[in-house]
């Protein structure tokens, strides 16, 4: 039986992939997509034989494109082609009831981009044999690898292409810096889109804006991650440098006649340590639950630990005010907001966040930061960390406690921002005040 497809190729192609109960053979000159790989990863951690013919190029094997290796660290088996006589095919045998043959290969280029058609093939033994007996002996005529070697892009760039294969890696490096950025592959992500651009005519580097602001985004993102990571380590360090001096201090009253005052500086020690722990306690779990909202060049975020509705209010150099009634303000074209508002409604949580950010470019000048108690009453003072990270210049993390009166507000730091060097300034402030 033959099914002719020219649509929906992919789709019955990985159908029939994830139904695969032996054997699994693929003869195709260019395989970059992805949604296959994955499929072939997992059947062969089922314990299905998957072997795979390809041609060894930049468009099949680089940085940034699929991880051969570990097909083969998963027990696949990979032939590689080599130019100039490179192998052409485009079939695939599954379970040897199955024959994929046709113009398709399995890119992306083929997938969006092209006019292509394959076709079904079952119940047909000897047309399925034939092919199997030509991928027998493209493996004889082809190399086996158990140590795959990728195309860095810097190569990819002197390999030896014409325009036209300049166009495909344009567009299979398109589809891939999506990928990319949807795992986080920042640093490669950006090679691969600026060797993309590179390859690319001017309405296709129109066309990969998109995914070049993706990308500087989630570079932000991973910078700021990096950054937030690196003032808590120091702040963490910094209360165990006063832990350790305290405990030095405290003297354990094994005398029965010690002066009172002995008694009255180990009660204040022990006060002092339970605060520095509570304070310890904030900072690691902002390292392990991560801040919520986005990320910029400049972010001001709050945390603290308990069902009370605290509020964070950002006054930016023009005067505008930024918090739960004003959640945006744009100030020398570059927007602040308020992202995340937590504990407001009827819907209370514990270790609840604040966030405010400017993704880019914020205004230079003063800013002033601003913590209120709101409202519910759940402890008499309510301790909170606030953090400061900017991509250039200072961070700092702020820890203070602010009383459960409604309506008390604290200004809690001024920092002040320069365009091109960041927060040159942070202010601890931690006074009443009146906004």
């Amino acid at each position: 039986m033959e099914i002719a497809l020219f649509k929906n190729i992919k789709d019955s192609i990985l159908t029939d992939l994830k139904n695969a109960k032996l054997e699994i053979n693929i003869a195709v000159a260019w395989f970059t997509n992805h949604e296959y790989y994955n499929v072939l990863i997992r059947k062969l951690n089922e314990g299905i034989k998957v072997t795979i013919i390809i041609i060894n190029d930049p468009i099949n094997n680089r940085e940034g494109g699929l991880d051969w290796q570990n097909f083969i660290n998963s027990g696949g088996i990979l032939h590689f082609s080599h130019y100039p006589k490179i192998m052409h095919h485009k079939f695939c045998i599954i379970d040897n009831e199955v024959l994929y043959n046709g113009s398709y290969n399995w890119t992306y280029y083929a997938e969006k981009i092209n006019r292509e058609n394959t076709i079904r093939h079952t119940e047909n033994n000897k047309l399925i044999l034939d092919f199997q007996n030509e991928f027998d002996h493209l493996k004889q005529k082809n190399k086996r690898y158990k140590r795959v070697k990728r195309y860095t892009l810097d190569e990819m760039l002197k390999f030896q292409i014409d325009k036209a294969l300049k166009f495909y890696i344009s567009k299979e490096l398109e589809a891939n810096s999506k990928w990319l950025t949807r795992n986080k592959h920042f640093e490669i992500a950006q090679k691969v889109l600026s060797t993309s651009i590179s390859f690319g005519t001017k309405k296709e580097q129109e066309k990969l804006q998109p995914i070049k602001e993706r990308i500087t985004v989630l570079n932000n993102q991973i910078i700021n991650s990096q950054k937030v990571n690196s003032t808590v380590d120091k702040e963490l360090k910094d209360i165990y440098r006063k832990q350790a001096v305290i405990r030095t201090q405290t003297i354990k009253p094994t005398i029965v006649n010690r002066p009172i005052t002995t008694y009255q500086n180990n009660s204040t020690n022990q006060n002092r340590l339970a605060d520095l722990k509570r304070q310890e306690e904030l900072l690691k779990s902002l390292k392990k639950e991560k801040f919520q909202g986005d990320f910029g060049e400049l972010r001001i975020n709050l945390k603290w630990e308990t069902f009370d509705d605290l509020d964070l209010h950002v006054i930016d150099p023009s005067g505008n005010h930024i918090c739960y009634s004003a959640t945006e303000a744009i100030s020398e074209g570059s927007k602040g907001q308020l992202d995340v508002d937590a504990n407001a409604g009827e819907e209370k949580r514990i270790n609840p966040q604040e966030n405010i950010y400017w993704e880019t470019n914020p205004p230079s000048g003063i800013y002033k930061i601003v913590v209120v108690h709101f409202a519910v009453k759940q402890e008499k003072d309510v301790p909170f960390i606030l953090s400061i990270i900017a991509q250039k210049g200072k961070s700092k993390i702020i820890y203070s406690k602010i009383h459960n009166e409604n309506l008390k507000t604290m200004l809690v730091a001024e920092i002040k921002y320069v365009r091109g060097l960041g927060i040159t300034e942070i202010n601890e402030k931690k006074i009443l005040t009146i906004i």
